[in-house]
């Protein structure tokens, strides 16, 4: 850690020792860190088992974060499913999450998912997602996203 640009950025604030609690939600690790000063000193052993008693506990809310946000999810496209709308969703790197019926039937060769990720052979609009995917963080990435409006992609 002590190699680590971060470790120096941290030690501007103060900040000396840290602790990290890995937990899952999915396939995904995560982890909570949790940072000291040099004066409240480092972790103890006592503090060390109680925050490794909370793994579980994070999982678990994790795991019912993802599960609920799912069927969030499920429930829009079928909204959209039930007014004959197709719709499907897109992670922050262009991942396909799920489609409904009504745009699966809309893919063929010019517009499809292909290895996961939306398709389209006209390149003015691939270019546009492209475009919007890029400026958006990816899974792994926390940023700040754009605040304006993003506009439409218009498939040929």
């Amino acid at each position: 850690m002590l190699r680590n640009p971060l470790y120096e950025l941290a030690s501007g604030f103060g900040l000396r020792w840290w602790s990290v609690i890995s937990f899952r939600s999915g396939p995904a690790l995560w982890g909570l860190a949790l940072q000291r000063t040099a004066r409240e000193g480092m972790f103890g052993d006592d503090e060390m088992r109680v925050l490794a008693s909370l793994s579980d506990s994070l999982t678990e809310v994790a795991t019912l974060s993802r599960a609920v946000g799912q069927q969030v999810l499920l429930g829009s496209l079928n909204a959209f499913e039930l007014i004959n709308q197709p719709a499907l969703s897109l992670s922050a790197s262009g991942l396909v999450m799920e489609t409904n019926r009504a745009a699966t039937g809309l893919f063929d060769t010019d517009f499809r998912i292909r290895n996961g990720r939306l398709h389209m052979r006209d390149d003015k609009a691939r270019r546009t997602l492209e475009r919007m995917l890029w400026q958006r963080p990816g899974d792994r990435e926390i940023r700040p996203t754009p605040s304006g409006y993003e506009g439409n992609i218009v498939v040929a």
